[in-house]
């Protein structure tokens, strides 16, 4: 799993320093994928955080002790950028709450 570097300079990026990320990621996510990440960020459920060139990885553990590996990242279309090794990734919305929980974090 990996992420792409912005390709269009002249398109503004976001930095994972800047924090409008999270008002996009917000925006993005139905409420109820938003609350469950957040309580999954609450519950200590992020693991593994780490900084990569690009953004930020993570592993996620879900329902029954399931391992789920992240990474988000600012995208060059002023959205965030993530995967998630979960089944539910793209499915409702672009990210999931595993992708807003190593968000939170």
């Amino acid at each position: 799993m990996a992420l792409r570097l912005p390709v269009n300079a002249t398109t503004p990026v976001m930095t994972i320093e800047d924090g409008s990320w999270l008002k996009t990621l917000k925006a993005e996510v139905q409420p109820g994928v938003f609350k469950k990440g957040r309580e999954a960020a609450e519950a200590r459920k992020v693991t593994m955080l780490a900084r990569t060139d690009v953004g930020i990885a993570a592993r996620v553990l879900g329902i029954e002790s399931q391992k789920y590996d992240v990474q988000v990242a600012p995208g060059d279309d002023g959205k965030l950028d993530s995967l998630c090794s979960c089944e539910l990734w793209n499915k409702v919305g672009p990210h999931c709450e595993h992708v807003v929980a190593t968000s939170l974090v």
